[in-house]
C-alpha cells in the first residue's frame, strides 16, 4: 500500500510542516494504484502527524468506492490521469502531493485573488502565520516556480479547477519575500478588468550588481530591491513600520535607495497607508506610468468597482493576517 496526501494536508506540509528543509524534488508516480484509504491502514503509516496540519489528513484516492471519511481522514477521489512528477516520496510508501499540484488543487477552494496570492508564497520565501508575530514567517527555499505550476496545470488536462489555476498563475511573479511585497505586486499586474493596473512584470528582489561608488555607499556589492523594472532603472520600496521598526532596518532600507540612487535608479517608496489606498496608490502607479512610458487611460466606473474590490481583498487579508488561526487555508 501507498499513502498519498494532498490538498490542505499537503499545502501546510510545504508551507509549514516541512520547516522549509525538506526537498521538494518530485518523483515518478503514474497512478493511485494501491492508494490506503482503510482508516487503520492510514493509521498504520509511520509519518510526523503535526507536519500535515490539523485534522481531518487529506488523502487521494482513485475511486469513490474508496472513499473512507472520519474525524482522523478526508478522502478526495482524483481519476484524473497522474502527471509525471507530480508527488514528492518522504518515505515509508508515503507520497505527498508536490507544491505544484498544491496549487492546482487549491484552486477548489480559493478564489481567483486566495490562489494568485498562494501562488506568490509557494514561489517566494515567505509562509503565512495568522497572529504570529508580523503575520508571516521567512522560508528560505522557494518552494516552485510559475512555470512548474503552468507545466502540471497544461499536463492535467481535465482536473478539477485547472481553468482558474492557469488564469491565477500568470500574474505571479517569483520570489516575493511577504505578503506586502505580493500585494504591491498584485496590484501592479493584475489587469484592469482584474483590478490591477496591467503594468509590464516587474522582478522581485532581483540582484543588482553595485558599482564601486555604490558598493562603498552599500558596504556590499549587491542590493535586491523590493520591485524593479530593470532597463528603466526604476525600483518600489516597501516600506512599513511593523516590519521595518528598527532603527538599524531604516538605515539598512534607506542606504539601499542610496546606493541604487547612485547608479541612476529611481527609487519610489511605499508604505502601508499608501498601500491600502486606492486613491494613494493610483498616484504612484502614475508615476511608474511615466517612467515607464506608458500612457494612462482615463479610468472607467467599471474599473474604479474592480479596483476597489481588489483592494478590499487585500486589506481582509491584512486584517486576517493580524488573527491568530492555526492555518489560513480551509
Amino acid at each position: 500500500m501507498r499513502l498519498f496526501i494532498g490538498y490542505q494536508s499537503a499545502l501546510y506540509f510545504w508551507l509549514r510542516g516541512s520547516s522549509g528543509l525538506w526537498s521538494a524534488e518530485p518523483c515518478r508516480v503514474h497512478s493511485l494504484s494501491h492508494c490506503a484509504y482503510n482508516a487503520l491502514d492510514v493509521q498504520s503509516f509511520l509519518l510526523p502527524r503535526d507536519a500535515f496540519g490539523p485534522n481531518p489528513l487529506h488523502i487521494m484516492v482513485d475511486s469513490p468506492a474508496k472513499r473512507r471519511d472520519t474525524e482522523l481522514q478526508k478522502c478526495h477521489v482524483w481519476m484524473t490521469p497522474i502527471a509525471e512528477k507530480s508527488f514528492v516520496a518522504i518515505g515509508h510508501n508515503v507520497f505527498v502531493a508536490s507544491p505544484a499540484l498544491c496549487f492546482l488543487q487549491a484552486a477548489n477552494s480559493l478564489s481567483y485573488f486566495e490562489l494568485a496570492e498562494l501562488g506568490y508564497e509557494l514561489c517566494g520565501a515567505y509562509s503565512r502565520t495568522p497572529g504570529s508575530g508580523n503575520g508571516f514567517i521567512d522560508r528560505y527555499n522557494r518552494l516552485t516556480t510559475p512555470k512548474q505550476i503552468e507545466t502540471i496545470c497544461q499536463k492535467l488536462e481535465g482536473a478539477s479547477g485547472r481553468k482558474l489555476a492557469q488564469k491565477a498563475i500568470r500574474r505571479v511573479l517569483p520570489n516575493s519575500k511577504s505578503p506586502a511585497e505580493t500585494d504591491m505586486a498584485v496590484k501592479t499586474v493584475f489587469s484592469l478588468i482584474e483590478g490591477g493596473h496591467g503594468f509590464p512584470h516587474p522582478e522581485l528582489n532581483g540582484e543588482v550588481t553595485l558599482t564601486d561608488e555604490a558598493s562603498q555607499i552599500a558596504c556590499k556589492p549587491h542590493v535586491y530591491p523590493d520591485m524593479m523594472w530593470r532597463k528603466e532603472k526604476l525600483c518600489l520600496e516597501y516600506e512599513s513600520h511593523l516590519h521595518h521598526e528598527l532603527a538599524s532596518d531604516r538605515k539598512r532600507d534607506s542606504v539601499r535607495r542610496n546606493a541604487l540612487g547612485c547608479m541612476g535608479f529611481k527609487v519610489i517608496t511605499v508604505t502601508p497607508s499608501q498601500l491600502q489606498s486606492i486613491a494613494e496608490f493610483d498616484g504612484i502607479m502614475n508615476e511608474v506610468a511615466r517612467h515607464l512610458g506608458i500612457r494612462i487611460r482615463p479610468t472607467s466606473q467599471k474599473t474604479l468597482e474592480k479596483r476597489f474590490k481588489l483592494n478590499e481583498a487585500i486589506k481582509k487579508r491584512m486584517r486576517d493576517d493580524l488573527k491568530p488561526t492555526e492555518w489560513p487555508y480551509v
